[in-house]
């Protein structure tokens, strides 16, 4: 999962470059993420900048 954070450290994009997920998976992953709030964007010369955070996920699935 690739997390998309903007100057303010606002996730403004979530992508799924592992396409084992169902589109429904991702469209609910996706809504709760962009919410998350507490990312700090990265600070170069004294600026904060736009970053991409790549998270590995794993998940059981219980039946």
């Amino acid at each position: 999962m690739i997390l998309y954070v903007n100057e303010k450290g606002d996730i403004t994009d979530v992508g799924f470059p592992d396409e084992s997920l169902t589109k429904d998976c991702e469209a609910k992953m996706r809504a709760k993420l962009l919410v998350l709030k507490g990312w700090k964007a990265p600070v170069v010369n004294g600026k904060p900048i736009k970053s991409t955070f790549l998270c590995s996920i794993n998940c059981i699935l219980w039946q």
